[in-house]
């Protein structure tokens, strides 16, 4: 009779061993593909502001544009300023100069996002902790968009882990 109870011991020890082996060798792959899917939507937001600062670029400029009926009551504001004063020059041009900027606000980006990513919930944070992008924007000349966690960055829309 000791021999069985000896026995059944050793068997419960066993199992509880393979359990064990078994959660050590699961719980981090578990972990990894749950890291691997945050970076993956990290870097898929990354990827969607950073086409949203290009279309922005491209074509944000039009909104800030006079209208034709503005145009037309200047220029009636400048013939009457001629008729009134004799020395008043007024001329209206016949181009207007475009100034193209890229921008660091997160709600004029979300009117740019390409049509793959108006799905998503794109709020400018990282998915992992909820820490802000870092947007850093130089007019027209330069933008970057950061992972404050390391997932990736964007750099005139060239992605980090993309480069080969």
């Amino acid at each position: 009779m000791k021999n069985e109870k000896g026995l059944e011991l050793l068997d419960v020890l066993i199992i509880i061993l393979i359990g064990a082996v078994i959660a050590a060798i699961m719980v981090p792959k578990i972990k990894g593909e749950k890291k691997k899917e945050i970076m993956d939507r990290c870097r898929t937001q990354i990827r969607a502001l950073s086409e949203a600062e290009f279309r922005y670029y491209k074509d944000a400029w039009r909104s800030s544009l006079p209208s034709p009926d503005s145009l037309a009551k200047l220029d009636s504001l400048a013939t009457a300023a001629k008729k009134a004063r004799k020395k008043v020059s007024f001329t209206l041009p016949d181009t207007i100069n475009v100034v193209r900027v890229f921008t660091d606000d997160i709600n004029k980006l979300k009117e740019y996002l390409p049509s793959w990513a108006e799905t998503l919930a794109i709020d400018g944070k990282c998915p992992l902790d909820g820490k802000n992008y870092i947007f850093v924007v130089r007019d027209s000349l330069f933008f970057s968009i950061t992972c404050p966690n390391g997932h990736g960055e964007s750099v005139k829309g060239i992605l980090s882990w993309e480069k080969k």
